[in-house]
């Protein structure tokens, strides 16, 4: 059963139209990422599910319980949606302790009492109890900005860019903490990210909106390995591109021949080619498929090389500079030929017109 359901939703300010015709589904113990780039409407959606901001047309279900109507209209109160809100500024009060933050706005029972200070200690802030949040670092202020939305036990949870205000480091951190607590509870999450490796960690589902639409909705498997477009490929990361032309429902590339299924013959494309699909070895090109191309220069970024190649496109004669992401340590010396081989399940095909 669907605990947070969306139909039809658009949204405009001053005439401008934010949101269009988007419809979601959540369901029970689900969470699911809306991501997509700054100025795409994703924040706006979660307002608008909340109540903060009055809905304008279609309709929002909490629970199958109907608390947005803009055709009758209905606009159930923020506070009577069984909704729980947290956004990335945190908004704790300075003037209340961390277990008063914790409880805010909750009936008083030794019941949630109890189940506050048990979240306390299962976060590690069982000895901030009493400290104030100026106190904190970013990280424990984002757990007990948490646990606060989490303490009224809500029917849904809503998480706008959660973890945008924290390091590198804390940031991976506290969002494994807070996936573990949020399956734990089996709280029903529509959560908001601009950050794709967090949305592929977090979600059981992902939406990506751009322009104020849901152009694709899937498990994050599916959405990264099968975009529906040259947008989608390259918000998951970095790309490389190239040119081509279909031809017998192939198109050449100066990497190999690729399948352009569905594609009609002599239409252009562009073919974009994540870093991790060139594999690349010291040893000569020898295994039909290989060719070898010239290192211009590699870089460690920790736990991945990341390698630049140069090559000239057999077709154009021009210079093509490709990046290739290889695990460990893998640094040839600049002008080190490599053999490459092309993993076609991390190249896409696309119209030119779609790029």
């Amino acid at each position: 059963m669907s605990e947070l359901v969306a139909i039809d939703v658009s949204h405009a300010f001053s005439g401008t139209r934010v949101l269009e015709s988007v419809s979601l589904a959540v369901d029970a113990g689900q969470l699911v990422c809306l991501i997509g780039p700054s100025g795409c409407g994703k924040t706006t959606l979660l307002r608008v599910i909340a109540g903060l901001d009055r809905l304008q047309r279609g309709r929002v279900l909490v629970e199958g319980t109907l608390v947005a109507d803009a055709e009758n209209p209905r606009h159930t109160p923020p506070e009577k949606r069984g909704i729980g809100l947290m956004f990335q500024d945190y908004a704790l009060f300075p003037h209340l302790s961390v277990f008063e933050n914790v409880v805010f706005g909750v009936a008083r029972s030794s019941e949630r009492a109890a189940w506050a200070r048990e979240a306390l200690a299962r976060m590690g802030l069982e000895g901030y109890a009493d400290a104030y949040p100026h106190t904190l670092s970013g990280g424990e202020q984002q757990r007990v900005a948490l646990l606060r939305a989490l303490a009224p036990a809500p029917k849904v949870l809503l998480l706008d860019e959660p973890f945008s205000d924290l390091d590198v480091t804390r940031r991976a951190q506290v969002r494994e903490e807070t996936l573990d607590l949020l399956k734990e509870m089996k709280v029903t999450t529509l959560m908001v990210t601009h950050d794709p490796e967090e949305a592929m960690f977090m979600a059981d589902h992902i939406l990506v909106l751009a322009g104020g639409r849901i152009v694709q909705a899937g498990p994050p498997l599916e959405t990264y390995l099968k975009p529906v477009d040259a947008f989608v490929a390259a918000l998951f990361g970095p790309v490389n591109r190239l040119e081509g032309t279909v031809e017998g429902a192939r198109v050449a590339t100066p990497l190999g021949s690729l399948a352009a299924d569905g594609l009609p013959d002599g239409i252009r494309v562009q073919v974009l080619i994540r870093p991790e699909a060139l594999q690349l070895d010291t040893a000569p090109a020898g295994a039909a498929g290989d060719i070898e191309l010239s290192v211009d220069w590699a870089r460690l970024l920790g736990r991945t090389s990341l390698v630049r190649l140069r090559m000239r496109s057999p077709a154009t004669d021009a210079e093509v500079l490709l990046h290739a992401r290889v695990y460990g340590t893998f640094l040839p010396v600049a002008g080190t030929a490599v053999s490459v081989r092309l993993d076609p399940d991390r190249a896409f095909v696309f119209p030119a017109a779609d790029v």
